[in-house]
């Protein structure tokens, strides 16, 4: 396996042998690579939440700290 701080991705050892151990790893890298997008989807689907949030907080406060109406 090749693992960084978020993802591993398997690695093979030379050509495979028959029909199953190749649909075999590419079920493994397959699955790994879902993974990976699961990771990076709920990581997005965070930052957009907080910065949503960030968004709507900063403009309650120019709302409340400001003289003139925001429009």
């Amino acid at each position: 396996m090749i693992q960084d701080d978020l993802f591993e991705f398997p690695v093979f050892e030379g050509q495979p042998k028959s029909m199953e151990e190749f649909f075999s790893r590419l079920e493994t890298i397959g699955k790994a690579w879902h993974k990976a997008y699961d990771t990076i989807d709920s990581d997005t689907d965070r930052v957009i939440k907080r910065t949503k949030m960030d968004a709507r907080t900063t403009l309650d406060l120019l709302e409340h700290l400001s003289p003139v109406q925001l429009s």
